[in-house]
């Protein structure tokens, strides 16, 4: 007899996270279950789930470590897990350099406090 069990998949909080904020910047649900690494339904399911107002502050930083290191310091996350993913998303080769990196801060992080 063959079975099957039923595989349940929970997303980390950087998923969760990175998917509501690629969402905010009108980026396909396709192409976020693929930056993601999760399926097209989850992703689909995430925002059905979740909707909400204005809940993240997403911001276009200057790529140096200056800046960068204020917007770590203040709780922002990159949006991207890495360069060579945002280059692809803004249809940039390889070896052009990336002067922004979208990022992103969970404003529900401020209750947290």
């Amino acid at each position: 007899l063959f079975t099957s069990e039923l595989l349940t998949y929970q997303l980390t909080n950087k998923q969760w996270y990175q998917i509501f904020a690629l969402v905010q910047t009108g980026i396909p649900k396709k192409k976020i279950a693929e930056i993601v690494n999760a399926s097209v339904s989850t992703v689909y399911r995430e925002i059905a789930r979740n909707k909400s107002g204005c809940r993240y502050a997403i911001v276009d930083a200057y790529n140096n470590e200056t800046t960068r290191k204020y917007y770590d310091a203040n709780g922002f996350k990159d949006m991207f897990s890495t360069e060579m993913q945002e280059r692809e998303y803004l249809g940039l080769s390889e070896d052009k350099e990336l002067k922004t990196r979208l990022m992103y801060f969970d404003l529900i992080r401020l209750f947290d406090r």
